[in-house]
């Protein structure tokens, strides 16, 4: 069985003269590849930490992505709907009318437009530190590997 697409190349070093010997079920196992693909593109929803078993992080973790989105889009949407309101009440409708940010904070109040800047700030946070647990996670993967092997090994 190949060990490498399993385990660090440090972890392979270590078991390098035994990893021959090996008889492990490979559903135990997550290929580290495919925990990269997981981390990188899924691991904003959580998904990440599903394959490593840990469900209730992994659904707090695409809750707190959810609400932050769904927030940032409703205020967007209060925020242009007051703005085209007050341009139909105006009597600018037919008229050519380019509608800038600025437009909507003079209608909405500046206090609305640091709430969707707050939103906005938060879900980039949060995309970091999504990207940050997703290295984690590609680590706690390889780790969770290494241990599995080496039950087996101890085993037999």
């Amino acid at each position: 069985m190949e060990l490498e697409k399993y385990l660090s190349e440090e972890d392979n070093n270590a078991l390098k003269g035994v990893k021959n010997a090996v008889e492990i079920d490979e559903k135990q196992l997550f290929d580290k590849k495919n925990m990269a693909i997981v981390s990188v593109f899924l691991g904003v929803f959580g998904l990440d930490r599903f394959v490593l078993g840990d469900k209730i992080r992994g659904i707090l973790k695409g809750l707190v992505f959810l609400g932050l989105l769904i927030s940032l889009i409703v205020m967007v949407n209060v925020i242009g709907g007051k703005t085209m309101d007050f341009i139909f009440q105006n009597g600018t409708i037919g008229e050519s009318y380019t509608i800038v940010w600025a437009d909507n904070v003079s209608v909405v109040g500046q206090n609305m437009a640091n709430v969707v800047y707050g939103l906005a700030a938060a879900l980039g946070a949060y995309i970091v530190f999504a990207i940050v647990d997703g290295v984690l996670c590609y680590r706690k993967n390889m780790k969770n590997n290494y241990t599995q092997i080496k039950k087996s090994l101890n085993e037999q």
